[in-house]
């Protein structure tokens, strides 16, 4: 340094001879760090996106299956999947899940609600769904 100006290109002596022994670590070399960080970084995220489609990978209810929970007095399993596929635009679905709510299997009476499905699966041309939506109409 001559007179608080500071001479970029020079390199005291006593650190030169450190960096030639080896005792002083050389200047970190930029993104040198970073190599053995990004497959780490890279390999987490991998980890995270398999624990999480393990985790939510769960299949959609078919109406087969829904209908043997039904047939073995699983209302509650049976009400949630017939929901689902009601909502999805399945007729026969429609009439099921009408049907649950006309009776009362597992959950209180709603004849609104039991209408309304009926309703939906006669619109869709369920023959089911449009007797029992006319014989509703007819008490």
């Amino acid at each position: 340094m001559v007179h608080g100006i500071r001479d970029e290109g020079f390199i005291d002596g006593n650190r030169r001879r450190r960096e030639l022994r080896g005792t002083m670590d050389p200047a970190p070399v930029p993104g040198r760090r970073l190599r053995g960080a990004i497959p780490l970084v890279i390999l987490s995220a991998l980890l995270v996106l398999f624990a999480l489609s393990v985790l939510f990978d769960k299949k959609e209810p078919t109406y087969q299956d829904t209908l043997t929970a039904y047939r073995n007095r699983d209302y509650a399993n049976a009400f949630k999947d017939f929901q689902f596929l009601a909502k999805a635009g399945d007729a026969r679905a429609q009439v099921r899940l009408a049907r649950l709510y006309s009776k009362g299997d597992g959950l209180p009476r709603n004849p609104v609600l039991a209408h309304m499905w009926n309703d939906l699966a006669a619109a869709q041309g369920n023959k089911k769904g449009a007797r029992e939506w006319k014989a509703k109409r007819r008490r």
